[in-house]
Order: C-alpha cells, then structure tokens, then sequence
C-alpha cells in the first residue's frame, strides 16, 4: 500500500464543526490536575484537549465549486472540515479514479492547550486553530498482497475460542448429567 497525505485547507473557517466532531475525544490528560502533571512528569509540554482520529472521511469532488470546479470537499463523520489544498487536487482525483483506496484517515491536531511551567508551577492555556491532516491508503491488490499475504485457515485467536467453547460445553454436560443422577 502506499500513503498519500497532506494538509486539509480551510480548516480555520469550521472550527465549531470540528469541534463538534472532536468533542468525545478529549485527552485524558488534558483533565489533569496541576499535580498529576508533575507526577506524570508533564511539566513544560504542551497538553492538547483533544485526541481525535477519524476513520469516517469522505473525500467529494464539487465540480459546481463557484471558486474552483476542482475542488475536492472533505467531509468527517457526514460534517464538512475543509478542502484538499489546490495544488494536491489532481493527484488525489487521480487517486480517486483509480478505485484502489484502502482507508482515508483524518487526524486533527491543535486546539486548546494547557501547560504547566515547571519555572512557577503556573498554568498556562491557549485556543489554537484545530487544524486537520489527511492521509490515503491506496494501491494495487497485487501490491497490498505482497505487504500482506493472505491468510488461510482459521486464525488461531478462532481456535482458541472454539476451544474453550467445547471445553464449558463438555463441563456444562457433566454437570447436567450430574444433576439427573443426583436427583434421581
């Protein structure tokens, strides 16, 4: 497989949707105290609110755009976040076409942000921009099959189920035989 990422432009102007997205996805850490973060040894660095990466990314050309008939809409969990930048476009339409893409990703970063400084133990916070990157997973079934051979048979973590399955069955039967003799 190969990757293609890049940047999403845009991002600036839906914050509130962004937001909306990456609302459930809070860093634990952001949560901390003053005290955890000097246990967690945390002083110093930057601790963002959120932690969010999204699976559910379309990727949809807007050829009616009345700025670019190029241009490519991104939307996360059915919410739009931005375009593809200009310049990315007809590589990723090539992409597209190809009809070989395995998952696009869309990873935020930024946003709010505490640190706690190590100097005064006083807590600073700032509101940055949540901007967002994309990344593609694409290529040929014969190129994705040389990274990952197809597996055959049964995967052991099946066996095992199947095995412990058997095993309650057969003592779950004992018992059951137990009781009949028992009561008898």
């Amino acid at each position: 497989m190969d990757t293609y990422s890049f940047k999403v432009s845009g991002t600036s102007y839906r914050q509130n949707q962004i937001q909306g997205i990456c609302k459930d996805y809070v860093n634990p850490e952001y949560q901390y105290s003053k005290k955890e973060l000097r246990e967690e040894c945390l002083e110093d660095t930057r601790i963002y609110k959120y932690d969010c990466i999204m699976y559910n990314v379309t990727l949809q050309p807007e050829p009616d755009n009345q700025y670019d008939p190029n241009a490519i809409k991104i939307l996360v969990e059915g919410i739009h976040i931005g375009y593809v930048p200009k310049e990315k476009c007809a590589s990723v339409k090539k992409i597209l076409a190809s009809g070989q893409i395995a998952s696009i990703t869309c990873i935020f970063y930024g946003g709010p942000y505490k640190i706690l400084n190590s100097d005064d133990s006083s807590m600073e916070h700032d509101n940055l921009t949540i901007g967002a990157k994309i990344e593609i997973e694409y290529g040929t079934v014969e190129h994705a099959a040389v990274k990952q051979p197809e597996k055959k048979g049964m995967s052991e973590g099946l066996k095992a189920f199947l095995i412990v399955m058997i095993v309650l069955a057969a003592i779950a039967l004992g018992i059951f035989i137990f009781i009949q003799i028992a009561t008898k």
